[in-house]
């Protein structure tokens, strides 16, 4: 196996015309009217994903984590570039082609081009999205008086990560919750690729939820110079988090803390909501109010039960956690 063989026979399949079979140095796109969104996400064995992690559970979410970040900007997904770097065998990169190519036809997507690089390291895979939008989403937008809403509750895939480092037992959980589909919920969430696109007209600002409730309202905050109302939080955490945070004590931090849900928060009026939660179901979302946006820029109103030092809470690379585990 080298890489021209390996592009060949698992990655040309994934290709639509614009890569030209990837037999040239680079894939040709047609020029377009619209603005083109571009984002980058990396995934790397240890730090985003376990070891023991299936292979095509690793590239679907990492397609998904992708084509989120177009969705909080409203654009429709295109194509995307894929890097891979690290010590790769035969099996490994058969089955990572092969979870691209169940979820590709999903999202409406194809491969772009890329590079393979072997290495010694632990594995890296990254992946560059396009898309499209007349009228992109920012980050930057909400006003005060916006609500702020989030498109499914959240919560689940941080317990579903505890759940895959071994961190609980699975016989730890309440009767009624569902191991498996928190498990489900870390390894492969949900880009809502349609709701903000479909609601555009009534959104002010966005951002989707990769590393955490609080620490991405922060970053929507900063941007869009609002304080944050969020004393009703609590809303938007799932009943089945709830349940495994009620039942078991170390997951209380977790969940708040916790990123992986990749839903979008999104700021509207609020005589807007009625028609945003029945375009939001439609699409398959289940939307729930988390809090308002105020007028004072430096304003932090969180929810009474929460421990202080969880206001700053969320992932970063290169920082990690802000607090550990526990």
């Amino acid at each position: 196996m080298d890489e021209f063989d390996i592009i060949h026979r698992l990655f040309r399949p994934l290709t639509g015309t614009e890569a030209l079979a990837l037999q040239d140095d680079g894939a040709i796109l047609a020029p377009s009217q619209t603005p083109l969104v571009i984002t980058t996400d990396t995934m790397t064995e240890g730090v985003h994903f376990l070891p023991a992690t299936p292979a095509h559970l690793i590239a679907r979410k990492l397609l998904r984590v992708n084509l989120s970040d177009l969705a909080a900007m409203a654009a429709v997904p295109k194509g995307y570039t894929l890097t891979l770097t690290g010590p790769f065998d035969e099996a490994w990169l058969t089955d990572f082609a092969a979870g691209l190519g169940e979820d590709q036809p999903s999202f409406g997507v194809h491969l772009w081009g890329g590079d393979t690089c072997a290495g010694r390291t632990d594995r890296t895979a990254t992946i560059t999205a396009f898309g499209h939008t007349d009228n992109p989403l920012r980050r930057k937008g909400a006003l005060p008086g916006d609500w702020l809403v989030l498109t499914a509750p959240v919560g689940e895939a941080a317990a579903g990560l505890a759940l895959a480092r071994g961190d609980i037992r699975p016989d730890a959980l309440p009767p009624g919750v569902d191991g498996a589909r928190l498990l489900m919920r870390y390894h492969l969430p949900t880009p809502r690729t349609d709701i903000a696109r479909a609601a555009r007209d009534m959104l002010t600002a966005g951002i989707d939820i990769s590393d955490g409730l609080f620490s991405e309202a922060e970053h929507l905050a900063k941007a869009s110079a609002v304080g944050l109302d969020m004393r009703e939080a609590g809303a938007g955490i799932s009943l089945a988090a709830l349940a495994a945070m009620a039942s078991t004590p170390e997951l209380h931090r977790r969940v708040w803390q916790g990123g992986d849900d990749y839903e979008l928060l999104l700021t509207i009026p609020p005589d807007a909501w009625p028609e945003f939660k029945d375009m939001s179901k439609a699409h398959g979302g289940h939307p729930v109010v988390v809090g308002t946006c105020t007028d004072d820029p430096h304003e932090r109103l969180l929810p009474k039960d929460l421990p202080a030092d969880l206001a700053k809470m969320g992932w970063a690379d290169f920082r990690g956690w802000r607090h550990p585990f526990g």
